[in-house]
């Protein structure tokens, strides 16, 4: 069957939703045939809107309140796996904590709540804001139970230099497209 076809056919199949964003049939073909050498995709297909970097850093993050960030969960651990400038890869084992739930209001916690994210950035730690865009549950004994894609907000200029600086400290020459 060519790509073509099997695209526009798993493409219907990309629509399901729940609680957690499933990868589409077409994402997930287009990555499998990409490892494989088998499929580019063109300038206009590419869904990336800025290159991503494989970190592996501990990080801390909390989950706050949106209009009110002085109610927020205590500061998790947890591992960022990619960066780029508009936001991160974590791996973490929680979702939640305490009625604070990072990707959906909860009875506690009437509105979407942000993440306060602080990565280690020298002495001080780069303190960045964002709010998770999808989750994917990792395999069984993974020793994180959850993949989270962050978007930053709030993004200064201040704050980008210090991305950008932590990228030319800690970025292996392996970009993650």
């Amino acid at each position: 069957m060519p790509f073509a076809v099997a695209r526009n056919t798993l493409s219907s199949l990309s629509s399901m939703k729940g609680d957690y964003m499933q990868p589409s049939a077409t994402g997930l073909l287009e990555r499998i045939l990409s490892k494989m050498g088998l499929f580019k995709p063109s300038v206009q297909e590419e869904r990336r809107r800025s290159k991503r970097y494989r970190l592996n850093l501990p990080i801390r993050f909390r989950i706050c309140h949106s209009s009110d960030p002085d109610q927020s969960s205590p500061f998790l651990n947890a591992r960022m796996y990619d960066l780029s400038e508009l936001g991160v890869g974590l791996l973490t084992t929680t979702l939640h904590h305490n009625g604070f739930h990072m990707m959906h209001p909860t009875r506690e916690v009437a509105e979407t709540c942000r993440l306060e994210i602080e990565i280690p950035h020298g002495v001080n730690q780069l303190k960045l804001y964002g709010k998770a865009v999808w989750y994917m549950p990792n395999p069984a004994g993974h020793p994180y139970a959850f993949r989270i894609g962050v978007q930053f907000i709030e993004l200064t200029p201040d704050l980008n230099k210090g991305i950008q600086t932590l990228v030319h400290l800690y970025h292996a020459d392996t970009g993650v497209s």
